[in-house]
């Protein structure tokens, strides 16, 4: 299948819940609902809609002293084998058509020697060159669909210094909608 991000924001909407309260189940939650159910689900065209396959989801992370020290590969590894975060109701995965990039895609996105998953830029502590060489970084702050796992109400997003972090899942925060293409669907023209 062939996974597509959206090259600009939405606009900016908390990853789950208000200020009065929130907690980082995806599932269910405010940006979940408002991708597969609601205003962004529901003004898309049904040709559009039935262009995008419905996957599997990874909905585990990194605990906040393991995060640091991650590159790419090991944020793929957490996502689908990390910890499953502490809110209440949280699952390992779940099937759905809309979700957001994981924290493993902005990180794989940067190319160049000194940048790989397996330089000594982790994430959080990428250069200034590696952020200008990630074709996600969009310099502005965006939220990633990973929820941290030593919290029940915190999740990751990119800042827009290009470094990764966490922040209380009611944050308002750039929404950029990832899918995957359903597999018959085939590119006729265009760019």
């Amino acid at each position: 299948l062939v996974k597509i991000i959206k090259n600009t924001s939405i606009g900016d909407n908390a990853w789950n819940g208000t200020s009065s309260s929130s907690n980082n189940n995806w599932v269910g939650g405010t940006l979940y609902d408002t991708l597969n159910n609601g205003s962004y689900w529901t003004g898309l065209s049904i040709t559009q809609q039935n262009m995008i396959e419905n996957v599997t989801w990874h909905l585990k992370g990194p605990t906040s002293s393991e995060y640091q020290s991650l590159y790419a590969e090991d944020w793929y590894d957490k996502e689908r084998n990390g910890t499953l975060p502490t809110s209440s109701g949280a699952v390992e995965s779940t099937n759905a058509k809309v979700g957001l990039m994981y924290q493993s895609d902005y990180g794989y996105a940067a190319y160049g020697s000194s940048c790989n998953n397996t330089s000594s830029m982790t994430l959080l502590y990428y250069d200034e060159g590696c952020m200008e060489v990630d074709w996600l970084w969009l310099e502005y702050e965006e939220w990633t669909i990973t929820p941290i796992a030593s919290s029940s109400d915190n999740a990751f997003f990119v800042l827009d210094s290009g470094f990764v972090g966490d922040i209380d899942a009611d944050f308002l925060s750039a929404v950029r909608p990832a899918l995957y293409l359903e597999s018959g669907i085939e590119k006729t023209g265009g760019s």
